[in-house]
């Protein structure tokens, strides 16, 4: 009898802040996701041309390149358009 191996569902995390990251990692992980995590849209770019992932979590405002203008560039991309994203954001507005 032979048993398909469950494979976990891949998330790249796509974000400036360390702390951030590592919080977010530790509870993604510990809800059994496979993460992997960048400090910018530039460096997610990379990842994805490296491996698969199922879903992407982008901080709205990083350096280099943003979630905004990484997530265009995703959309046109028909390797990449069908990935999910999650925005995220730790930025305040002032008032």
């Amino acid at each position: 009898m032979f048993f398909k191996k469950k494979t976990k569902t891949r998330i790249l995390v796509a974000d400036d802040d360390a702390d951030f990251r590592a919080v977010l990692r530790a509870v993604l992980e510990f809800a059994d996701f496979d993460v992997q995590t960048v400090t910018n849209g530039e460096e997610a770019l990379k990842e994805l041309k490296k491996n698969t992932y199922n879903l992407l979590i982008l901080d709205v405002f990083m350096p280099r390149l943003d979630g905004v203008r990484l997530f265009q560039k995703l959309r046109k991309s028909k390797r990449y358009k069908d990935i999910p994203v999650i925005f995220v954001s730790a930025h305040i507005a002032s008032t």
